[in-house]
């Protein structure tokens, strides 16, 4: 019953902190001239990280994982 838990938990987890990984690679993102580049390159990855997490949270529960 916990690994049941943890698994997708571990799941949700990971997705954010994967998404904030690649914002934070030394790539050439648009915008970067703006002064507040990095501001709205943290909204973004948040915002996308939000949304892939409740994607994946809506397909655990319809799957009776969650």
């Amino acid at each position: 019953m916990l690994m049941k838990f943890l698994a997708p938990a571990t799941i949700l987890i990971s997705l954010p902190t994967l998404i904030a990984s690649i914002y934070g690679t030394n790539l050439n993102l648009p915008f970067r001239g703006h002064p507040q580049a990095f501001f709205i390159a943290m909204g973004a990855a948040r915002l996308v990280s939000l949304l892939v997490s409740l994607v994946v949270v809506a397909v655990f529960i319809r799957k009776d994982w969650l």
